[in-house]
């Protein structure tokens, strides 16, 4: 693993770059205390002599207990005033790892997915701003075609004369009929007289009868050995800094065909009793019904016959009008009453959408 030498800035002086072992700052002579912080520069080389790879390998310097002067680890005594190493703390060793190391490592084996990888920084960035833009610009885009395509649909205020009036009532004339139908064995009505019966089939259900060997291709990541990978430095604590290294599984994408038993199903037919019969209902035989251009509406007079009776009764009741360039408009009241509130010949306020009255204010 390599070793390469750090540095670091004086706080006195502000000389940048001074060697990591140096204990003093090479432009102002300030020592180089607990405080400061070693960094690797990226133009950093590796150390290559022997007697500079075994000051780094020694181990982490250490603080004096009484001038706070930094020390070899190698030194029993302190450099500047003399003082003994018992006791005295060493500087940190600190791993710094990369963010690529973090997020790789051992992946489990599995069926390979392809991707078309992270492009986010081939992209470029919009401001904040420039969007909002975009956003509004296309919102008032939007807003004006949607006004444009709504204005036919949307109503108007105009006034409107009545002129007449119209109705017509109905009412359907039911008999009782025989009638013959068939219908599943639990779906036959209660009063129903059985003609016959018979077994068809229902319906199918699915069942398994056994299976069948098969055979595919499956793709798999296969283990085919292990490769070393820098995954960051280490700080040494003297000045030096050394390269981590990990090592890793490589995998290796491949093909191999397998067999499988794959379920044979069969459709097995369900039979049921299939009833013909007949019912007596009441169904429609007729509808009768009265119309009239005024405001007196009745009921047609209905004379039933053997075996009939009256049925549903439907009303309609419509106002007619003119708007201010003499054109025609029909309005259907909700009931009776609303009809009966309208006078002929009287002005009222309405909303007309499309030639259709909808509102009529009173």
């Amino acid at each position: 693993m390599a070793i390469r030498e750090g540095a670091w800035d004086c706080p006195s002086c502000g000389q940048k770059r001074n060697r990591g072992p140096e204990k003093f700052c090479g432009s102002c002579g300030c020592p180089r205390g607990k405080d400061i912080k070693f960094y690797l520069p990226e133009d950093s080389q590796e150390v290559t002599e022997e007697e500079e790879l075994k000051k780094a390998k020694s181990g982490p310097d250490w603080n004096c207990s009484f001038c706070n002067g930094d020390n070899p680890s190698y030194k029993n005594f302190c450099c500047g005033c003399g003082a003994s190493k018992d006791g005295a703390p060493p500087r940190e060793v600190i791993e710094h790892r990369t963010d690529t190391a973090r997020s790789g490592g051992d992946k489990s084996p599995g069926l390979s997915v392809k991707s078309s990888g992270d492009k986010s920084q081939d992209i470029p960035k919009t401001s904040t701003a420039a969007k909002s833009g975009c956003l509004g610009l296309l919102l008032l885009f939007l807003f004006l075609v949607i006004m444009g395509c709504c204005c036919p649909f949307m109503g108007k205020e105009t006034s409107l004369t009545s002129t007449g009036f119209k109705w017509e009532r109905t009412i359907e004339i039911e008999e009782i009929k025989t009638i013959r139908d068939t219908a599943w064995e639990d779906n036959v009505p209660s009063d129903a007289k059985i003609i016959s019966s018979k077994k068809e089939v229902h319906h199918h259900d699915k069942v398994k009868i056994g299976t069948e060997t098969k055979t595919r291709i499956v793709k798999e990541k296969v283990k085919t050995g292990t490769e070393k990978i820098k995954v960051g430095v280490k700080d040494l604590g003297n000045g030096y800094f050394e390269d981590i290294y990990e090592e890793r599984p490589v995998y290796e994408e491949v093909e191999r065909e397998e067999t499988y038993e794959e379920p044979v199903y069969e459709d097995k037919p369900v039979y049921k009793k299939k009833i013909t019969y007949t019912v007596d209902r009441w169904t429609v035989a007729r509808v009768v019904s009265k119309t009239g251009q005024d405001q007196k509406p009745f009921w047609p007079d209905v004379k039933l016959k053997s075996k009939e009776r009256k049925g549903k009764r439907t009303e309609k009741y419509q106002v007619l009008f003119t708007d201010p360039k003499g054109k025609a408009l029909t309005y259907t009241a909700k009931n009776e009453t609303e009809w009966f509130s309208f006078e002929q010949g009287k002005a009222y306020e309405a909303t007309v959408t499309m030639g259709k009255i909808t509102e009529i204010k009173k």
